[in-house]
This record gives C-alpha cells, structure tokens and sequence, in this order.
C-alpha cells in the first residue's frame, strides 16, 4: 500500500507543469519537512493529539488529472488520538489573492474523505485539517474561513451545516403526510410504491394528486410521471392505470395514457409484462423495460438532474446507466 501512494504521488509530481508546484510537492513529500511545517503552522492543542512520527502519504484517487494540473496537494493520514485526521497541504502560487480558495480547500478534502468512507465504510472519518500555503505577490486580504463566503448569511449556513441533514425516508412515510404535500407528494407516492404489490392503492392516492398537478403547473410533468409509473412499477397493472388517468385527468392527460400504454405494446413490453412466463415475452418485457428506463433516464438528465440520482431512481448503477444512455433507441 505504502509503495503504491508512493508511485501515485510521483506520477502525480510529473504530472505537474508549475515549477513552483513540482518543488511545493517535492518538499512537502519529505515526512520531516512536512513535520516541521505542522509543527509550525498547526495550533499546539492540535499538535498534542497527532501522532506526527506515523504520518503517512495519502493518495486521493478521486482528485482527477484535470484538478491535478490546477494544483499541488498533499494529503497525510496521521493518527490522531484514538482515531486519524487528515491533513491536506494546499499551495496557490497565484500573484493575486483569491475569494473562493476555502471553497476549493474543502472540495478536495470532501473528496478525500468520500473516497476514505468509501474505502472503510465500517471506519469514522478522519479530521480533515488543511493548511494553505499562498505565495501571492499581493498580501491575502480574504477570510479563510468558509463560512464567510456566504456573506450576510454566514450565520445561517454555519448553523445548517452544523446539524443533522434533514431526511425524507419516502418508503417509511403515512399515505397521508404525503398527500399534505399536494406538488411533491406524486413523487413521493410513485417512489414509495415502486416496488409494491398494492398497485390500486397506489392509484387511488396517486392519481388525484396528479389531477391537482396538472391544473396547478400544467400535464407535462404529469405526463413524465405517468410514463415512469408504466414502464418501472414491476406489479404495475397499466390497464388499471390507463383507466384511472382517463377517468380523473384531463383528456389531454388521459390520451397521453393511452399513448403510452399503445407504445409499450406496439414494441412488445406490455405483453412481456403480463406474459413474463414464456420465454419470448420475457425477453421482449426486459428489452422493453430496459428501452423505458433509457428513455425515461435520458429525459431526466436533460432537465438538469445528476447521474447519481437518476441512476438510484432506475435502479441501476451509475456504470449500467451509462451504458444504457448510449444505446440507441428502438425503432
């Protein structure tokens, strides 16, 4: 492991173009060196807790090449007390001071610690401690505090990025805290009931709320939700469906229903999806399904959401999601 940091961290050094970063790095690699920096910068009552004779490099495989070229940093695992911190050394070598260099000093070290969880999930994170090395011409006049960068709400978001992030556990959630969210609310009943079997229970919560949708901000978003509900609810009645969109929505919405459910047949999926048992349906539901996710995801991404998220709401990985983008649609 030791020896594989080590060959990181000089792939790392070639792979700068600055000199003034190539001798940052140089220097900072060198444990005593690095030493007696902290020992220099770091307050004493953070001193006594780190174990500096232990240090040790720490590559962070999630800082890609790209912000390599920007910067040169180090990262040391030191073991801190009873647990480790992790120490990144910052150097900016630009002749003017810049506001946002905190934001970039905790983008790093977030990513250096994603990647620790992600490595050690059973494992507390590390503390991150970072230090900024500025060799500017002009003297450094911002805060280095992050919390300054959100100006007059400072206080606020300090105070919300210190307590717990609020979570919406949709599947846990009573039927009828969802309908208080009468926007929102589609969403959360369609991610709830998903995977269940009680699809007319679904139907009955889901389908008036989607009717309040559609006067409220119109049939678009309805239309995508209702397209969703057919092509990923796997105990998903659509003939039930098809009917409750045209009893309850407008006529707009409720042909847009039937469009769909007439596309998924005409492409085989509705008939691999109620004749699963035969092998030829089978593989004609899982294509057309597959088909659906890709449509679905690729509309999803172009409004702007993250792969991440659409990839968990399709139930794929982010990986099998771009694959899936790629392929072309089905004729």
């Amino acid at each position: 492991m030791v020896r594989e940091v080590e060959e990181a961290y000089y792939k790392t050094e070639s792979a700068l173009h600055n000199p003034h970063d190539k001798f940052f790095f140089a220097s900072l690699r060198n444990h005593k060196i690095a030493q007696d920096a902290l020992r220099s910068f770091l307050p004493e009552e953070t001193l006594k807790h780190l174990d500096l004779s232990n240090m040790r490099l720490y590559h962070n495989k999630k800082i890609t090449p790209e912000m390599r070229e920007m910067q040169a940093d180090i990262f040391y695992e030191i073991p801190f007390s009873d647990g480790k911190a992790l120490l990144l050394f910052h150097c900016e070598h630009l002749s003017e001071p810049a506001r946002i260099i905190p934001l970039k000093v905790w983008v790093y070290l977030l990513l250096a610690l994603l990647e620790f969880a992600e490595n050690k999930p059973n494992t507390p994170l590390p503390l991150p401690l970072p230090v900024i090395v500025y060799t500017g011409e002009k003297k450094y006049h911002y805060s280095t505090d992050f919390f300054d960068l959100f100006g007059s709400y400072q206080n606020i978001a300090r105070e919300n990025f210190n307590q717990a992030i609020q979570l919406v556990d949709v599947c846990r959630m009573d039927d009828a805290d969802i309908r208080k969210n009468q926007l929102f609310g589609l969403c959360e009943f369609a991610f709830k009931y998903k995977k269940a079997k009680e699809f007319d229970t679904f139907c009955d919560e889901a389908i008036p709320l989607a009717r309040i949708i559609e006067y409220e901000i119109g049939s678009d978003y309805v239309t995508l939700f209702m397209r969703y509900v057919m092509s990923i609810f796997e105990h998903g009645d659509i003939t039930l469906f098809v009917e409750q969109a045209k009893r309850h929505l407008s006529k707009e919405a409720g042909d847009a229903a039937m469009t769909i459910a007439q596309q998924l047949r005409n492409e085989g999926r509705q008939e691999g999806r109620q004749e699963g048992r035969q092998e030829g349906r089978q593989e004609g539901r899982e294509e057309g399904r597959r088909e659906e996710k890709r449509f679905f995801a690729s509309r999803l991404v172009k409004l702007g959401q993250s792969l991440e998220s659409v990839a968990e709401l399709v139930d794929l990985s982010v990986e099998e999601l771009s694959l899936l983008l790629k392929e072309q649609p089905l004729h």
